[in-house]
């Protein structure tokens, strides 16, 4: 292995590690904006300030998106210099998941949920709304649910416009 190689070998490292403990952090201001929305329903809300919490959906997955943007498009970047049998495993793992999420044209509500952002029930309250509704498609009632790529993301575009 050469320096240069070395060198890639330890920033994929480092940026693994940050990019773990920054998915704690947004995996916390999740639970948080989760637990918030509950108790404002509750009327419950007491002394906890807004600005601790994630806003909205919306934002949820802004975060998220920057967080792929920031750290794993880089690492595959990276670990691409490298020769096959040098390169990281957890960063092969990452890129494995980008791509089968990536490369549907249709997800189940785990994958949806996996590549949106958007938790279950989340999905359900959208898919039941009168009201542009989150497309969806069920072949006999209580079976499994799929969501097409194309429909979802046109939907998506027109949320917050």
């Amino acid at each position: 292995m050469n320096k240069h190689e070395v060198i890639i070998k330890d920033i994929i490292d480092d940026l693994l590690k940050i990019r773990q403990r920054r998915y704690d952090e947004y995996i916390d201001k999740l639970i948080i904006h989760s637990w918030e929305v509950d108790y404002l329903k509750n009327e419950l809300y007491s002394s906890y300030t807004h600005e601790n919490f994630i806003a909205s959906q919306e934002d949820a997955s802004e975060i998220w998106n920057d967080f792929v943007t920031d750290f794993d498009l880089p690492l595959i970047k990276l670990n691409k210099l490298l020769d096959k049998e040098q390169q990281s495993e957890a960063v092969l793992k990452i890129e494995k998941n980008m791509a089968k999420l990536h490369g549907k044209k249709y997800l189940s509500v785990k994958e949806f949920e996996e590549k949106y952002n958007m938790s279950k029930s989340s999905q359900q309250q959208y898919r039941s709304r009168l009201y542009n509704p989150l497309p969806y498609h069920q072949k006999v009632l209580g079976g499994k649910i799929v969501y097409s790529v194309d429909e979802v993301e046109k939907w998506l575009e027109n949320q917050y416009k």
